[in-house]
């Protein structure tokens, strides 16, 4: 909102809802997005080198290239490679927290779920999940160990959520609705509507199980996804729940397929056909990873710059020092 000229009095801005749709009228300065176009690949960077030196470490995947599954891993490989994916998936989400919370809220996330990645590329092509010998199932079943593995990762992504909300939300986001594990219905219909377009993309971009072509496959249905839900549904409270879709996408595909004709075919080839084989393609870490990262960055395009999708700090200091009024946050 432009000043008002001295010879007119001052407006009444009165505090917007959490329903309020029009994004701030003034951009952030230059030099503030470029700022965050450099801490974000740094901190993105500085993660995936992270996760690549956990894996080497920790052995994670057991066998490189042959088993991106960490819930298929051998013997008590698949315990010890989730509690490692969810521990570093916090830390390094709370340190880049701390550090780029200033630049855009949601930068934790994205630089650790951009890093867990790394071990996405580390197991190879997904038709290996599914000829992978394992102790908790070989057979047909492997589907729904799959879609546990979905679940988990979910569970991780809102425990995630929840302590970007509480700890890095900028006080000046007031027209928010205080993040809640329990969606609005709003919400619900948020997520399945881009949970409805991500199926569709997923179908069309992933024809086969080669890692670049579901990784990069996923990545771009959830980057469209998120934008064509954000024209349909412009309140910017549902967005707290932007990393649920995905993962839905995820178990939903599993358990389809677990239940095709195809999946025996599949443990003993690892070749899936059917309707809705493509969305077994790519593998749970893949639907966590290129997953939420293509919806967070479907979520920034659709806004005037990475900083005004928070209006945070140094947006906001900016504002006061142009000595105009202080811009509402439009959210997350």
């Amino acid at each position: 909102m432009p000043p008002a000229p001295s010879d007119a009095p001052a407006e009444t801005v009165s505090a917007p809802t959490a329903e309020t749709t029009s994004p701030p009228a003034t951009d952030a300065p230059p030099q503030q997005r470029t700022a965050t176009q450099w801490v974000m690949f740094a901190c993105i960077a500085a993660a995936f080198g992270v996760f690549w030196w956990a894996g080497d470490l920790l052995s994670i995947p057991r066998y490189r290239g042959f088993n991106a599954s960490l819930l298929r891993q051998p013997g008590g490989s698949a315990v010890l490679s989730i509690i490692a994916a969810v521990v570093l998936m916090f830390a390094v989400a709370f340190v880049v927290g701390i550090v780029a919370r200033r630049f855009w809220l949601l930068a934790g996330p994205l630089a650790a779920l951009a890093g867990l990645s790394a071990w996405s590329f580390r197991g190879g092509a997904g038709y290996h999940a599914f000829l992978a010998s394992s102790t908790s199932s070989n057979g047909t079943g492997v589907f729904f160990i799959l879609a546990i593995e979905c679940l988990i990762y979910g569970v991780a992504l809102a425990g995630i959520w929840l302590m970007v909300y509480r700890l890095f939300r900028s006080p000046e986001a007031n027209s928010e609705r205080p993040y809640s594990l329990k969606p609005t219905g709003e919400a619900i219909q948020v997520v399945l509507t881009q949970a409805a377009f991500t199926i569709l993309g997923v179908i069309l971009l992933v024809p086969t199980s080669d890692k670049g072509q579901a990784f990069f496959g996923v990545l771009t249905a959830s980057m469209l996804a998120a934008g064509l839900t954000r024209y349909f549904h412009d309140s910017r409270s549902p967005n707290q729940w932007i990393w649920a879709a995905p993962i839905l996408v995820g178990f939903l595909g599993f358990v389809v397929n677990g239940f095709g004709d195809g999946a025996q075919l599949a443990i003993e080839t690892g070749r899936l056909t059917g309707t809705f084989a493509a969305l077994a393609r790519p593998l749970p870490l893949d639907y966590a990873t290129a997953g939420v990262v293509g919806s967070l960055i479907g979520l920034a395009m659709t806004t005037h710059d990475w900083e005004v999708v928070t209006w945070g700090y140094a947006a906001h200091a900016w504002q006061k020092s142009k000595r105009q009024p202080p811009a509402q946050s439009p959210g997350v």
